[in-house]
């Protein structure tokens, strides 16, 4: 599984976000849907060549995510994140800002790789009832990885409400913007928006502070001159650890975007400003607000 809520708080993460938790033992995990278990597998990028994912500590029970492939399969071609009643399903409905989490959860620590019958706590005073009704429904998170897996896994949900704070919208369509969207004056692009496009094969610019990725050309004007857009990501403040996960995710979906020899492209997606100064310029300050994606 790619997804998990961690236990005992309403936060949200992808396996991705994984690599940027220092002590990623310090907290148990349960299914964003029916609440069993899960345990964080292939996580320290020093040694595991797979990517992060979770594996399950139980079986799941009345849970969405038992289809989650297929329906990731089925996305790209029908409406699918609806419930029987025709209502909304679970997806991320609502979204917060994400912070890094400290080394310590503050709960009972559970070594979730070992614990394989731990099955994660319920929140206190849920019921089956209630329980069950919160996991179905329409969801907050502070995944940003995640509403953008939602967004490429479901091009025809697009039209889903979606609230997201310091974003400008109201559903999917209208909270994601392309960078290469014309519009009368082509190089100012709305305010409040998860901007998304194309990354360049070369290497980012890695400096004390500052790591840039340029993106595809864009044409200024009727003279077909053109120039790139480019995003710089201020690394001031990182811990080192932070840094290289984020090099090291960047890395890894650029190889294999460059393996793929020109049959796929490396999309990111960022929520961060446009420069006042140079139009050209995007500048984002934390990771957890970047997602590379591979199409």
């Amino acid at each position: 599984m790619e997804d998990a809520r961690i236990s005992g708080s309403d936060q949200n993460i992808t396996a991705e976000d994984l690599w940027y938790i220092d002590d990623v033992e310090a907290y148990s995990y349960q299914c964003i849907s029916c609440g069993v278990g899960l345990s964080p597998c292939s996580y320290d990028k020093d040694v595991n060549k797979r990517r992060p994912y979770f594996r399950k500590q139980a079986e799941h029970k009345e849970c969405f995510y038992l289809s989650e492939a297929y329906l990731n399969r089925k996305g790209k071609k029908s409406t699918t994140v609806r419930s029987e009643d025709g209502k909304p399903g679970h997806y991320p409905r609502e979204f917060a800002l994400p912070k890094l989490l400290p080394a310590s959860s503050g709960l009972p620590r559970t070594n979730s790789l070992l614990d394989k019958k731990h099955n994660g706590p319920r929140v206190s005073g849920d019921s089956d009832s209630s329980r069950q009704a919160k996991y179905d429904r329409p969801y907050k998170t502070s995944s940003f990885r995640l509403l953008v897996n939602h967004y490429l896994n479901y091009p025809n949900d697009r039209s889903l409400p979606l609230t997201a704070e310091s974003i400008d919208g109201y559903n999917y369509w209208t909270c994601f913007k392309s960078l290469f969207t014309n519009s009368d004056n082509p190089l100012r692009k709305p305010k409040n928006k998860i901007y998304f496009a194309n990354a360049k094969w070369a290497k980012p610019e890695v400096n004390t502070d500052t790591i840039t990725i340029l993106f595809d050309a864009y044409t200024l004007d009727e003279s077909k001159s053109k120039r790139n857009l480019f995003l710089v990501i201020n690394t001031k403040g990182w811990k080192d650890t932070v840094k290289e996960a984020f090099m090291h995710d960047y890395n890894k979906a650029r190889r294999n975007v460059i393996d793929s020899e020109g049959e796929k492209r490396l999309k990111v997606f960022f929520l961060g400003r446009q420069s006042d100064e140079n139009l050209l310029e995007f500048t984002v300050d934390t990771p957890l607000l970047i997602s590379f994606n591979i199409v």
